[in-house]
């Protein structure tokens, strides 16, 4: 009976846990920011725990708690001319068992457990180096992958609380303290070349100018401060170039945890507080929200660490329930047409397309009868954000389109993996109310306004 009153009780403080949550739904969440992989790509497996890793790899593997997580395509692993290249190597941080858990390929999993005590932080790269930030042994570790091995290099940092770590440039490591509220330039053999006072730094992520796979421009560090309200930008010599403090117009709260970005530089955050994902782009602009608290798909149980494999837009995230995998999606929405009659006075409408990544953008206008009269031809890619197309209320041959009521078809694709495999549909009404006929042609000095 105590049993049944106990289990009863867990059961009402469930219920009353979710239901009472703040709601974090604004004009900025998107469902189809991140999508899951088709089931090709995942055997339809969204999420794994411990339970899942002993299922599929045997009960022997010792593995208690996830810490922080890096997915990257070796090179000593990347076959040429395969068709697996989207079969990653991820290494997941145990704090409880002072462990790195690895796999390779999808029938193999094997852990490195020297010299390591609580490891929170890890990083790898496409060469095989590993960083590992400890805060048990309070040191920040170097390893090396190689022949299906971890082994240990050196440690390049003592007597400090890691919580953050990236790569940099030419065998340099960026290091947060949130102890000492210090963010440090450090060489592989321990030099510190430089060193600047940040409140309460956080997680971290380096954006490398000679990385791969990502769209040419400057290196820059974003560090997560203030206790996960505050967003910095440094360049490579820790000078700051911008900031985003919360609350702002955007967002009312938030305790981020971890920071990652994708090809197109955009700035992915989770935020443990409401269990989300915070997108922005590499200006610190906000672009939008994907996720909410709960156990259920596309929703996360007090999110903690991120790791996005950019080649192809491969997100895993880690929370207190385990690892999700998605892929990056593409969602959005025509947000304003302006005006929404076109007449005499105003022969010239302006549609605002919200999007929520750099996609593949298809417009076309149809008449009552179903009848396309007007497709966009859009010569690059949309961007994050708001884009601008304007409809002078021509058809495809030139005329002026009759009076009458008008369906607008907007197609958003994403241009990752997920390109093919998903898109966005949208659709609006526009009016064309000439009151006379139209001699002279209005010129509107808004056309292709801030397109890309």
């Amino acid at each position: 009976m105590n049993f049944i009153k106990k289990y009863i009780k867990i059961t009402l403080f469930k219920i009353l846990f979710f239901v009472l949550l703040p709601t974090t739904i604004t004009p900025y969440t998107f469902d189809k920011m991140l999508v899951y992989p088709p089931y090709g790509h995942s055997m339809g497996l969204h999420r794994a725990n411990v339970s899942t890793y002993k299922m599929i790899y045997g009960k022997n593997i010792k593995f208690d708690q996830c810490g922080g997580i890096s997915a990257v395509k070796l090179k000593s692993t990347d076959r040429k001319g395969s068709n697996d290249d989207d079969e990653l190597t991820v290494f997941l941080a145990d704090q409880i068992n002072g462990s790195i858990l690895y796999n390779i390929g999808f029938d193999k999993l094997l852990s490195y457990n020297k010299n390591l005590k609580n490891p929170i932080i890890i990083k790898a790269n496409k060469n095989g180096q590993v960083i590992v930030g400890d805060i048990g042994t309070k040191e920040v570790t170097l390893l090396q992958y190689r022949n299906d091995s971890l082994i240990y290099v050196k440690t390049i940092l003592k007597g400090i609380n890691p919580s953050g770590i990236d790569f940099g440039k030419k065998n340099i490591v960026f290091i947060t303290d949130k102890i000492r509220n210090k963010l440090f330039k450090v060489k592989f053999d321990g030099t510190i070349l430089k060193s600047i006072s940040i409140p309460s730094p956080k997680k971290l992520v380096s954006i490398n100018s000679n990385d791969t796979w990502l769209v040419s421009g400057k290196s820059y560090i974003f560090v997560i401060a203030n206790n996960g309200k505050s967003i910095i930008k440094y360049d490579s010599n820790l000078n700051e170039i911008n900031k985003y403090n919360i609350p702002s117009d955007e967002i009312d709260d938030c305790n981020l945890e971890d920071i990652a970005c994708d090809f197109y530089r955009g700035i992915y955050l989770v935020d443990e507080k409401y269990s989300r994902l915070l997108k922005f782009d590499s200006n610190l602009k906000f672009i939008g929200i994907f996720g909410s608290m709960g156990m259920n798909d596309k929703q996360f149980y007090h999110p903690l660490y991120i790791s996005i494999w950019k080649r192809y837009g491969q997100i895993f995230i880690v929370d207190m329930n385990g690892i999700s995998y998605y892929w990056i999606g593409i969602d959005g929405n025509i947000i304003d047409v302006s005006p929404p009659e076109l007449t005499q006075e105003y022969p010239g409408i302006t549609f605002v397309i919200y999007s929520t990544d750099y996609s593949i953008g298809h417009l076309k206008i149809s008449n009552s009868r179903g009848k396309t009269v007007r497709n966009f031809m859009i010569p690059k890619r949309l961007k994050p954000g708001k884009n601008y197309i304007l409809w002078d209320g021509k058809s495809n041959r030139g005329k002026f389109c009759p009076d009458g009521n008008y369906k607008v078809y907007l197609t958003l694709e994403p241009t990752y993996s997920s390109k093919g495999y998903f898109k966005r549909h949208f659709d609006t009404n526009v009016i064309i109310n000439y009151t006379g006929i139209i001699t002279i042609e209005k010129k509107n000095e808004r056309y292709e306004e801030d397109w890309f």
